[in-house]
C-alpha cells in the first residue's frame, strides 16, 4: 500500500511539476518566428579578451527569452544530418517512451528505456542544446529505483541530479515523506563534497562553454568550485561543429579539457563575411552583410554584438535583424570594466530596453550591383545571333529595293580603326 500511494504522487509529481513527457525529439527550432542566432565581434583581441565575462551573460540573457529558441537554433546552424545526429534523436525517442512507462507505473520496463536513452545521449551530448532531458532522466531514475528500495542505484541517480541542479528541492506535497526525506540526506552529504577544478580551452578561442546545461564562460577558462562526480559540457562556436562530452571532476584536482573545433563544411560564407563585418563596422555594407549572414543560418533574427574596450569601457553595440522583413533595430552603450555584478546588472537593464518591441525597426537598403567600368551593359535585345547585327537588316532592305528594280552589289569588308564596314552599290 505505502509504494502504491508514492507511485500515484510520483505520477501526480511527473505531471504537474514536470509538464508531462517534453517532445525533446523535435530538434529543430522550425516556428516560424522563433530562429534566433547570434555573432559576437570584436575591435582586436584585446577587446575580445577584455570581454570574455561579457560574452556569456549576453548568451545567457538570450537563453532566457521565450520568444526565441535561441539555443536550439544555435546547435542547428550548419549542422549536417548524419548518423550522430540521427542516433541522438533516436535516444531522445527512447527517453519519452520511458517517460510514458514511468507515468504508466511501469516502472521496471522505464528503467531500462531510461538506461538506453542515457547511454546514448552521454555519448552525443555535443548534440544536446538544452540539458532538461538528462537532467529529467536522473530524477525519473533516483525516483524509480528508491520505488524498487533500492537506495545505493536511487541515490547515485538523486547525486548525479544535483549536479545539475544543485539547489534543487522535493515538494512535499507531491512527493512521499519517505522519498522527500531520502533526497534530502543525499543533498546535504552533497553540499558536503569537496569541490574541484575544470579548465577549459578550445582553438579558436572564444567559444562558449556549457557546463551541465549553464553558460560558464568563453574559452580560455577555469570554472572553480564544482562538485566532486559526473558532469556535462559542450563547447559551441557558430561556424563550428560542436564538442561535448562527460567529465570527472575529483576534489581539489584541476581536469583539463581541451577541444579542437573543425569548422563546419557549409560555414565558408559565415566566416568570410565575420571578417568582412569587423573591417566594415560602421558603414552601410556592415548591415547588409548581417543580413547576407542571417540569410544563409537560416534563422528569423539575428542579434550582433560589436564590441570595442578602451581605457577600462567596453563600448558596445547591439543590432537585431529581422532577416524575413529585412529591417533591423540598433543599441549603443557603455559597459564598465572589470566586469561585476554591478556592471552586469547594467548590462541586463540595457539588454531589456534593446529588446523592447515598441522600437520602430529600420529598414536595410539593399543597393543594386553595379556594373564594372570597363564593362559596358549590354543590350537586352542583342543575343549575338546574326539576326541582331545591322549589317543583315541593311541588306535584307536594299534587297527589297533590288527587287524594286534596281541592280545592288553589296561588299562586307573589316576596317582596322572603325570595325566591319558594308558596302552598297545600286545602279
Amino acid at each position: 500500500m505505502k509504494h502504491f500511494c508514492t507511485l500515484v504522487l510520483l505520477f501526480v509529481f511527473t505531471t504537474f511539476s514536470l509538464g508531462g513527457p517534453v517532445p525533446f525529439s523535435t530538434l529543430s527550432a522550425t516556428e516560424t518566428g522563433r530562429r534566433m542566432a547570434s555573432i559576437f565581434l570584436f575591435e582586436d583581441s584585446y577587446s575580445q579578451k577584455e570581454s570574455d565575462k561579457i560574452v556569456p551573460s549576453i548568451v545567457s540573457y538570450l537563453g532566457k527569452i521565450k520568444t526565441y529558441d535561441y539555443y536550439l537554433t544555435e546547435s542547428e546552424i550548419y549542422a549536417e544530418v548524419n548518423s550522430e545526429r540521427d542516433e541522438f534523436a533516436l535516444g531522445l525517442r527512447i527517453y519519452e517512451k520511458a517517460v510514458a512507462l514511468y507515468e504508466n507505473l511501469d516502472i521496471e520496463s522505464a528503467i531500462l528505456r531510461f538506461e538506453s536513452a542515457q547511454e546514448i545521449m552521454e555519448k552525443h551530448t555535443n548534440h544536446l542544446a538544452e540539458i532538461k532531458p538528462l537532467s529529467n532522466l536522473m530524477l525519473y531514475m533516483g525516483a524509480s529505483y528508491k520505488l524498487l528500495d533500492n537506495e545505493e542505484k536511487s541515490k547515485q541517480y538523486f547525486v548525479s541530479y544535483l549536479s545539475i541542479n544543485p539547489n534543487a528541492s522535493l515538494d512535499t506535497r507531491i512527493f512521499s515523506p519517505d522519498i522527500v526525506d531520502f533526497f534530502n540526506n543525499i543533498k546535504t552529504d552533497f553540499q558536503m563534497l569537496p569541490n574541484g577544478s575544470v579548465s577549459f580551452s578550445s582553438n579558436p578561442s572564444g567559444a562558449i562553454v556549457f557546463l551541465d546545461g549553464k553558460v560558464v564562460g568563453v574559452t580560455p577558462l577555469t570554472v572553480n568550485g564544482i562538485t566532486e562526480g559526473k558532469h556535462y559540457y559542450r563547447i559551441h562556436m557558430n561556424g563550428y561543429k560542436d564538442k561535448g562530452n562527460t567529465l570527472k571532476v575529483k576534489a581539489q584536482k584541476m581536469t583539463n579539457i581541451n577541444e579542437f573545433l573543425d569548422q563546419q563544411k557549409k560555414a565558408d560564407l559565415f566566416i568570410a563575411n565575420k571578417k568582412e563585418m569587423i573591417q566594415s563596422y560602421g558603414t552601410e555594407n556592415f548591415i547588409t552583410k548581417a543580413l547576407e549572414t542571417g540569410e544563409d543560418m537560416d534563422v528569423d533574427k539575428l542579434f550582433v554584438s560589436y564590441i570595442s574596450v578602451h581605457e577600462g569601457v567596453a563600448a558596445s553595440s547591439f543590432y537585431l535583424i529581422d532577416v524575413n522583413d529585412k529591417s533591423y533595430i540598433d543599441g549603443v552603450f557603455d559597459i564598465s570594466l572589470p566586469f561585476n555584478e554591478e556592471s552586469e546588472f547594467g548590462l541586463l537593464d540595457e539588454m531589456d530596453s534593446f529588446f523592447d518591441m515598441s522600437k520602430t525597426p529600420k529598414t536595410i537598403l539593399i543597393s543594386e550591383k553595379e556594373t564594372p567600368k570597363d564593362e559596358e551593359p549590354k543590350d537586352s535585345d542583342d543575343d549575338g545571333s546574326i539576326l541582331s547585327t545591322w549589317w543583315f537588316w541593311t541588306i535584307v532592305g536594299t534587297s527589297v529595293a533590288a527587287a524594286a528594280g534596281t541592280t545592288t552589289y553589296f561588299l562586307l569588308q573589316d576596317d582596322e580603326n572603325s570595325g566591319s564596314k558594308l558596302e552598297i552599290n545600286i545602279k
